[in-house]
């Protein structure tokens, strides 16, 4: 079973460690709030929400890991085994999650649209997701060997053989593309693999950006 994240109070090795990251996210106070984690892997950031006071719903395709770190630590957060596009519980959230979902997504803007309707009017989108280093419109794809392909190329790939990239822009664009209102990055970071990821075979090192959006 792979473990997506590390969870050093449970001793659970994982491929990332997003605690680092934190603050780049500019997280507002959960308590009390309605949250849904899309694409919540095994479930660190479910975790956090959780341990700050929020009713949390953690979505995944696969929830094999997620299931394990819920039992080691007794979380009570709803879960829900579908794709992120066959969910819909509209209008119901203060905070829609998605973290390093969106760049290996076959259709980016569907799924921002998706994810905007899950929101509460007012609502709010933190969203991050792969940065081309391009603070302009730029937007591209390439597969993990770094080779370019074309939009229809892409979308006959598996999402895992595919990453889009996108400028800082481009993101805002398509957030405003869908209906999301004051699209702002608000943090960048560099996720690099753990040791214990790079002795497991994945070896990455992926700038990110942190968009905020409002429905």
């Amino acid at each position: 079973m792979l473990m997506y994240h590390t969870f050093p109070d449970l001793g659970l090795q994982g491929v990332y460690d997003h605690d680092p990251h934190v603050l780049h996210y500019a997280l507002p106070d959960m308590k009390g709030l309605t949250v849904l984690d899309a694409g919540c892997a095994s479930g660190w950031w479910s975790k956090l929400f959780w341990e700050q006071g929020a009713d949390v719903t953690s979505l995944d395709i696969n929830l094999e890991a997620y299931k394990d770190v819920q039992r080691r630590c007794k979380m009570r957060t709803k879960q829900v085994h579908a794709s992120v596009y066959d969910y819909h519980n509209h209008n119901a959230f203060d905070v829609v999650f998605c973290s390093s979902l969106l760049m290996h997504c076959i259709y980016p803007v569907k799924l921002l649209g998706h994810l905007r309707e899950q929101l509460k009017p007012g609502g709010l989108l933190i969203l991050a997701t792969a940065y081309n280093g391009d603070p302009g419109r730029s937007i591209h794809i390439e597969d993990h060997c770094g080779r370019g392909k074309t939009e229809a190329e892409s979308r006959i790939e598996s999402s895992n053989e595919s990453l889009w990239w996108c400028g800082k822009q481009a993101l805002k664009s398509m957030a405003l593309s869908v209906g999301f209102k004051n699209p702002d990055i608000v943090g960048e970071f560099v996720l690099t693999t753990t040791d214990h990821g790079r002795s497991i075979g994945h070896n990455y090192s992926t700038p990110h950006i942190v968009l905020h959006a409002n429905k």
